[in-house]
């Protein structure tokens, strides 16, 4: 079995290290992260605002912007080849073909002066070599396969005739024109009222398990990855404090951050439980990626802390068959589970 891993390995990130120069210091966005995504395979990452999730994204896509931010160390393997070492115009020949993103606001990522088919076509003809004829049916063709009605007449539009939902299947669309080995998510239905954000997700899902695309899926919303994920990275500070499947996660938390994530999820409360329930809540804040304490960054948070955590960094093992954590007590976790 282990041989035939590497042969379903999509993309495998090592040791990966993003850093911005700032004003107030050295800020380590992405500090020695690593993970792998396998063909078909939904890998979530997950933490608090500014845990380094996007950032990561942008750095596989090396969109990160320079300055200030710059990639200081580690590899990017997409399909055997490290994107790192590329140089821009290869770079510009894998990103939207064999690896896309799909942005949080649509808005922001489409061009508002261009119809939506021309805006699919020109990922198609830049990576392929058809007429633009071909070009605009194979646009038609991906605006009806995320399921937007009459796509004949939407590929004419503008982005602002759109809905929000329209406009976000219309980015998936264009995501997934020219079959990308891998695709990101960056809280795709974040911009989407309730209602919407199902059936994104169930859209994405779908079309990814139809065409073996590796995904991973970027979000702060556990229940979104109980729903669509089978393995769950936990960021915190810019490091990975957690990893795991998402049965073992949601069944085991070994890193009191994943713990303290899991409680603050809103339940539903039972007929005649107390009205005035609460949720619960992580106290304090994160730190400053420029001023990290000495040991953990969590344990300031932490009320599982003792003093080797405040001194200490603790080492991510796998505390238990394909579960990782990096806490000194994830041991005592596992016991008291």
């Amino acid at each position: 079995m282990s041989e035939a891993l590497p042969a379903e390995t999509v993309l495998e990130v090592k040791n990966l290290q993003t850093v911005f120069f700032t004003n107030s210091g050295l800020f380590r966005a992405v500090d020695d992260v690593s993970f792998s995504v396998r063909r078909g395979e939904t890998l979530a990452i997950v933490g608090e605002s500014g845990c380094g999730k996007s950032v990561s994204a942008l750095s596989i896509m090396r969109l990160v912007p320079d300055p200030p931010g710059r990639i200081v160390g580690g590899s990017v393997t997409l399909e055997g080849t490290d994107l790192l070492k590329l140089d821009d115009a290869a770079m510009r020949a894998i990103r939207g073909n064999r690896i896309s993103m799909i942005f949080q606001e649509p808005m922001t990522s489409l061009n508002p002066v261009m119809r939506i088919g021309d805006q699919i076509i020109e990922a198609v003809r830049l990576h392929q070599k058809v007429s633009s004829k071909e070009a605009w049916k194979q646009a038609v063709d991906m605006l009806r396969l995320v399921h937007i009605p009459e796509p004949e007449r939407r590929a004419q539009e503008y982005p602002h005739q759109l809905s929000g939902g329209m406009r976000q299947r219309a980015m998936i669309a264009m995501a997934l024109a020219c079959r990308p080995a891998l695709l990101i998510a960056d809280e795709p239905t974040t911009a989407l009222d309730v209602t919407i954000q199902a059936q994104i997700l169930a859209l994405i899902v779908d079309l990814q398990q139809r065409l073996g695309t590796g995904l991973i899926l970027i979000t702060h919303d556990l229940g979104v990855v109980a729903q669509t994920a089978q393995r769950v990275i936990v960021m915190y500070a810019g490091k990975k404090v957690e990893e795991a499947t998402v049965e073992a996660l949601f069944e085991t938390p070994l890193h009191p951050y994943t713990r303290g994530l899991m409680a603050s999820m809103p339940a539903v409360i039972a007929l005649g439980a107390e009205s005035d329930a609460r949720l619960n809540e992580i106290p304090g804040m994160v730190p400053s990626l420029t001023n990290l304490p000495p040991g953990c960054a969590f344990a300031p948070r932490c009320k599982f802390a003792i003093d080797r955590c405040l001194k200490e960094y603790p080492p991510l093992d796998e505390v238990k068959s394909n579960h990782w954590a990096a806490c000194w007590r994830a041991g005592e976790m596992l016991e008291a589970s």
